[in-house]
């Protein structure tokens, strides 16, 4: 029997891949902000601003709740404070409440590494927690709402670090991408810029299908790192991207100091036998080829 899946986000890069991926597997009832383009061919289309709604009329029967939706503003903190915490905290209440009330089964919560105290060590899920901005800290305070309704159902909190793959817009890849192709030159701390752990989409969506289908007790609450198991630099991406583009970059290094989002996904990968299928150099070569 296929379980009954409820994607919040599902208009995000995430939710989309996700849907193509398993709309045959699962029945996936697709909660969007706006009315898609196209017909997704899934169960059923939900359209629902989280921003505007506190009482949500969902369907029952559902096993898992897979919760994407996020705030669109998450990098313009100082202007959309509210927004940011509107969608990350208090929608997140409003649908762990409707969870509980529909006897739902498991709740997969997409968080991000950006919860830990910034650090030039690989961060583990025993990091210190000490976010720097007000999306990292909102992330955070909805995981510690989450924990709260662990006896009413199965948890599991991913902390992503820097998703990438084919047809994401708007995002570091793409952008640098652009920039890259309109011969704009790109501002590097040090001639590195950030050291990163990306992982390539479609081993998340093969992480959400192994933890979907994992049989689990009913009180358990679970935090993993999902993050590649490659550690790049910015600067390394880039040259990567020049190689298959065939395009010179213009590079400006400065003297500010090397940042890093850098996550050991080991918890995850040891839990649930995982084997990384795409490499940095592949997963950057299958972006360029959907540009």
């Amino acid at each position: 029997m296929k379980k009954n899946l409820l994607i919040s986000g599902a208009g995000g890069f995430v939710g989309s891949s996700f849907i193509n991926t398993f709309k045959k597997k699962y029945n996936i009832y697709a909660i969007f902000k706006n009315a898609p383009k196209i017909n997704q061919g899934i169960k059923k289309e939900i359209i629902l601003d989280f921003s505007k709604e506190s009482k949500m009329s969902l369907p029952q029967e559902i096993d898992t709740v897979i919760h994407l939706a996020q705030s669109n503003f998450y990098r313009d903190q100082e202007n959309y404070a509210d927004d940011i915490v509107d969608l990350n905290i208090i929608s997140t209440l409003n649908l762990l409440e409707w969870a509980k009330n529909a006897n739902v089964k498991n709740f997969i919560f997409t968080s991000t590494g950006n919860v830990y105290k910034p650090s030039d060590a690989l961060l583990t899920e025993d990091s210190p927690l000490e976010p720097n901005s007000i999306y990292g800290a909102s992330k955070l305070s909805a995981e510690i709402l989450i924990k709260q309704y662990k006896k009413y159902f199965n948890i599991n909190i991913l902390r992503l670090f820097s998703v990438y793959g084919p047809y994401q817009k708007n995002m570091l890849i793409p952008q640098i991408t652009n920039k890259l192709l309109s011969n704009e030159k790109i501002i590097l701390a040090e001639s590195k810029g950030i050291y990163l752990t990306p992982i390539y989409i479609q081993d998340l969506i093969d992480i959400f299908e192994k933890i979907i289908d994992e049989e689990s007790s009913r009180e358990c609450c679970e935090t993993y790192n999902v993050s590649g198991n490659e550690i790049i630099s910015l600067r390394d991406i880039l040259l990567i991207l020049s190689k298959h583009l065939k395009i010179e970059p213009i590079i400006e290094s400065t003297n500010d100091q090397v940042s890093y989002l850098t996550g050991s996904g080991k918890k995850l990968t040891e839990k649930f036998e995982f084997k990384y299928l795409t490499s940095i150099e592949k997963g950057i070569n299958n972006f360029i080829k959907s540009i």
